[in-house]
């Protein structure tokens, strides 16, 4: 695993600190990734199939929603990804 290396002038400081931002944005992701996924629901409610199947189940799907739809899609593979990088990183001290 790569290393990264932070020189700090009080490490036992430091390293709470790090570790607390890291888990904050660790809950800032998990938030958006909570709200994404509801986004997700709501168009595969509303058209009743998943973004793979809606070009033969909704022949009619507005252009703007598709691109809209297919936004969170690509939205939710980000920040779960961000968030498993999140979840691997660890401070040591």
């Amino acid at each position: 695993m790569p290393t990264i290396t932070l020189e700090v002038q009080d490490s036992q400081k430091a390293v709470p600190l790090l570790e607390a931002a890291i888990n904050r944005q660790i809950a800032y992701v998990a938030i958006g990734i909570e709200k994404t996924r509801k986004r997700i629901e709501e168009f595969e409610q509303k058209y009743g199939c998943h973004l793979e199947k809606v070009d033969s189940t909704v022949p009619t799907l507005d252009p703007f929603e598709r691109v809209e739809w297919e936004g969170e899609v690509e939205m939710l593979r980000r920040l779960e990804a961000e968030r498993h990088l999140l979840e691997t990183i660890r401070v040591c001290g």
